[in-house]
Protein backbone atom coordinates (compact mmCIF):
# COMPACT_ATOMS: atom_id res chain seq x y z
CA UNK A 1 0.00 0.00 0.00
CA UNK A 2 1.59 3.37 -0.86
CA UNK A 3 2.04 5.90 2.06
CA UNK A 4 1.49 9.30 -0.68
CA UNK A 5 -2.44 7.53 -1.37
CA UNK A 6 -2.68 7.13 2.77
CA UNK A 7 -2.21 11.01 2.82
CA UNK A 8 -4.24 11.74 -0.53
CA UNK A 9 -7.09 9.76 1.10
CA UNK A 10 -6.30 11.57 4.72
CA UNK A 11 -6.79 15.04 3.05
CA UNK A 12 -10.11 13.51 1.70
CA UNK A 13 -11.35 12.24 4.52
CA UNK A 14 -9.97 14.54 7.57
CA UNK A 15 -7.15 12.69 8.31
CA UNK A 16 -9.03 9.77 10.11
CA UNK A 17 -8.12 7.43 6.97
CA UNK A 18 -4.64 6.32 7.14
CA UNK A 19 -5.34 4.48 10.87
CA UNK A 20 -8.24 2.54 9.03
CA UNK A 21 -6.27 1.68 6.04
CA UNK A 22 -3.33 0.35 8.33
CA UNK A 23 -5.85 -1.85 10.17
CA UNK A 24 -7.91 -2.67 7.34
CA UNK A 25 -6.17 -3.15 3.93
CA UNK A 26 -9.13 -4.93 2.19
CA UNK A 27 -11.22 -1.66 2.80
CA UNK A 28 -8.51 0.30 1.51
CA UNK A 29 -8.59 -1.15 -1.78
CA UNK A 30 -11.57 -1.55 -2.51
CA UNK A 31 -12.17 2.04 -1.50
CA UNK A 32 -9.01 3.54 -3.49
CA UNK A 33 -10.36 1.18 -6.31
CA UNK A 34 -13.94 2.83 -6.22
CA UNK A 35 -12.24 6.21 -6.33
CA UNK A 36 -10.50 5.52 -9.24
CA UNK A 37 -13.30 3.60 -10.87
CA UNK A 38 -15.92 6.20 -10.77
CA UNK A 39 -18.29 5.18 -13.69
CA UNK A 40 -17.67 7.85 -16.86
CA UNK A 41 -19.68 8.18 -20.22
CA UNK A 42 -17.67 9.71 -23.16
CA UNK A 43 -20.47 9.91 -26.23
CA UNK A 44 -18.89 9.35 -29.53
CA UNK A 45 -21.78 8.97 -32.07
CA UNK A 46 -21.10 10.87 -35.66
CA UNK A 47 -23.07 14.07 -34.46
CA UNK A 48 -19.78 14.63 -32.04
CA UNK A 49 -17.51 14.12 -34.58
CA UNK A 50 -15.13 17.08 -35.86
CA UNK A 51 -12.26 17.70 -38.38
CA UNK A 52 -9.08 15.76 -37.77
CA UNK A 53 -6.33 17.94 -38.33
CA UNK A 54 -3.69 17.78 -40.88
CA UNK A 55 -3.65 15.89 -44.79
CA UNK A 56 -6.21 13.92 -43.90
CA UNK A 57 -9.30 14.81 -46.44
CA UNK A 58 -12.45 13.03 -45.34
CA UNK A 59 -11.67 12.06 -41.69
CA UNK A 60 -13.43 13.35 -38.46
CA UNK A 61 -13.31 12.15 -35.27
CA UNK A 62 -14.28 12.01 -31.35
CA UNK A 63 -11.89 11.33 -28.89
CA UNK A 64 -13.11 8.95 -26.45
CA UNK A 65 -10.05 8.42 -23.80
CA UNK A 66 -6.77 10.23 -23.80
CA UNK A 67 -4.13 10.56 -21.18
CA UNK A 68 -4.47 12.47 -18.41
CA UNK A 69 -1.61 14.38 -18.88
CA UNK A 70 -2.53 15.80 -22.21
CA UNK A 71 -3.99 18.37 -21.09
CA UNK A 72 -2.94 21.18 -19.04
CA UNK A 73 -5.82 21.84 -16.90
CA UNK A 74 -6.35 25.18 -17.45
CA UNK A 75 -6.93 23.84 -21.43
CA UNK A 76 -9.59 21.76 -20.01
CA UNK A 77 -12.58 23.91 -21.18
CA UNK A 78 -10.87 25.06 -24.40
CA UNK A 79 -10.53 21.19 -25.47
CA UNK A 80 -13.90 20.22 -24.65
CA UNK A 81 -15.72 23.44 -26.51
CA UNK A 82 -13.28 22.06 -29.97
CA UNK A 83 -14.26 18.39 -29.54
CA UNK A 84 -17.73 18.60 -27.87
CA UNK A 85 -17.07 17.49 -25.20
CA UNK A 86 -14.08 16.16 -22.54
CA UNK A 87 -12.64 12.70 -23.58
CA UNK A 88 -12.38 10.63 -20.54
CA UNK A 89 -9.12 11.21 -19.10
CA UNK A 90 -6.90 8.36 -17.66
CA UNK A 91 -3.16 8.03 -16.00
CA UNK A 92 -2.45 5.86 -19.23
CA UNK A 93 -0.42 6.70 -21.89
CA UNK A 94 -3.34 5.61 -24.41
CA UNK A 95 -5.10 7.09 -26.40
CA UNK A 96 -8.87 5.87 -28.09
CA UNK A 97 -10.41 7.46 -30.98
CA UNK A 98 -14.06 7.06 -32.76
CA UNK A 99 -12.93 7.61 -36.62
CA UNK A 100 -15.48 8.23 -39.18
CA UNK A 101 -14.32 7.81 -42.96
CA UNK A 102 -16.40 9.55 -45.52
CA UNK A 103 -16.41 8.13 -48.74
CA UNK A 104 -13.06 8.87 -50.70
CA UNK A 105 -11.44 9.48 -47.44
CA UNK A 106 -8.20 9.09 -46.62
CA UNK A 107 -5.47 9.29 -43.80
CA UNK A 108 -2.46 10.83 -44.52
CA UNK A 109 0.39 7.82 -44.26
CA UNK A 110 2.28 8.06 -41.37
CA UNK A 111 4.02 5.48 -38.85
CA UNK A 112 4.11 6.10 -34.87
CA UNK A 113 5.86 4.96 -31.85
CA UNK A 114 3.62 2.44 -31.04
CA UNK A 115 1.30 -0.23 -31.65
CA UNK A 116 -2.33 0.70 -33.30
CA UNK A 117 -4.84 -1.05 -32.70
CA UNK A 118 -8.07 -0.33 -35.66
CA UNK A 119 -11.70 -1.79 -35.01
CA UNK A 120 -13.59 -1.35 -38.05
CA UNK A 121 -17.16 -0.61 -36.56
CA UNK A 122 -18.94 -0.22 -39.86
CA UNK A 123 -18.77 0.40 -43.70
CA UNK A 124 -15.47 -0.96 -45.79
CA UNK A 125 -12.78 0.40 -46.95
CA UNK A 126 -8.83 -0.50 -47.32
CA UNK A 127 -5.51 -0.35 -44.82
CA UNK A 128 -2.07 -0.62 -46.03
CA UNK A 129 1.38 -1.15 -44.08
CA UNK A 130 4.86 -0.18 -45.32
CA UNK A 131 4.53 2.47 -48.05
CA UNK A 132 3.19 2.19 -51.35
CA UNK A 133 4.38 -1.21 -52.00
CA UNK A 134 3.44 -2.24 -48.67
CA UNK A 135 0.47 -4.91 -48.25
CA UNK A 136 -2.80 -3.78 -48.44
CA UNK A 137 -6.22 -5.19 -47.24
CA UNK A 138 -9.67 -4.44 -48.16
CA UNK A 139 -11.30 -4.17 -44.61
CA UNK A 140 -14.89 -4.63 -43.33
CA UNK A 141 -17.14 -4.27 -40.32
CA UNK A 142 -16.09 -6.41 -37.96
CA UNK A 143 -12.63 -6.78 -38.69
CA UNK A 144 -9.24 -5.96 -36.38
CA UNK A 145 -6.32 -4.27 -37.52
CA UNK A 146 -2.84 -4.36 -36.26
CA UNK A 147 -0.90 -1.33 -37.28
CA UNK A 148 2.87 -2.53 -35.61
CA UNK A 149 5.05 0.41 -34.24
CA UNK A 150 7.45 2.01 -36.41
CA UNK A 151 5.77 0.95 -40.21
CA UNK A 152 3.80 3.47 -42.15
CA UNK A 153 0.50 2.85 -42.30
CA UNK A 154 -2.96 4.11 -43.99
CA UNK A 155 -6.29 4.09 -44.68
CA UNK A 156 -8.77 4.95 -47.57
CA UNK A 157 -12.30 4.58 -48.51
CA UNK A 158 -13.37 3.98 -52.22
CA UNK A 159 -17.64 4.77 -52.31
CA UNK A 160 -18.74 3.81 -49.25
CA UNK A 161 -17.95 5.42 -45.40
CA UNK A 162 -16.29 3.70 -42.68
CA UNK A 163 -16.51 4.08 -38.76
CA UNK A 164 -13.61 2.49 -36.47
CA UNK A 165 -12.27 2.54 -32.82
CA UNK A 166 -8.71 3.56 -33.11
CA UNK A 167 -6.46 2.38 -30.06
CA UNK A 168 -3.27 4.01 -29.72
CA UNK A 169 -0.48 2.29 -27.33
CA UNK A 170 0.78 1.63 -24.82
CA UNK A 171 3.85 0.70 -26.00
CA UNK A 172 4.65 -3.59 -26.15
CA UNK A 173 6.28 -4.92 -23.19
CA UNK A 174 9.62 -5.97 -23.59
CA UNK A 175 9.94 -10.08 -24.21
CA UNK A 176 11.43 -11.83 -20.70
CA UNK A 177 14.64 -12.97 -21.02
Amino acid sequence: MASQHIVWMDNVFGGSFGSIAREKPVMWELLLIFRRSGLQVRRFSPDMKTKIPGNHPGLYGVPIQFERGMIPDDQMEVVAQRVNGLPILLDRPMLVVAFYLEPHGNMEEHSTDVPILFLVTEGKGFVRIGGPNGETREVMAGDAVLWPAGLDHMVWTEDEALSAIVIDGPPEREAAQ
